[in-house]
């Protein structure tokens, strides 16, 4: 399921908030039907702390490792 940043913008930021954060990570994580929980888990930290950081836009290079920890569990599978 690919979706452009609009429609990121839709699926998956709060009423509150009209600006897509991370909207890469988070696509990539529908794509790879993987939740937030299960990132968390192979990064090895709390899902809290998972969902607060992807509250504002991460650096590229913390993006660009997130993104290659979910290429490597959907190649894992």
């Amino acid at each position: 399921m690919k979706l452009n940043e609009t429609e990121c913008r839709f699926v998956y930021m709060p009423t509150s908030r009209r600006t897509a954060t991370n909207c890469k990570i988070r696509q990539a994580l529908a794509e790879a039907r993987m939740r937030q929980w299960q990132l968390a888990d192979i990064m090895g930290i709390r899902e809290e702390r998972l969902s607060k950081m992807l509250r504002h836009e991460l650096p590229m290079t913390q993006q660009e490792q997130i993104l290659q920890i979910i290429a490597n569990a959907k190649k894992g599978e």
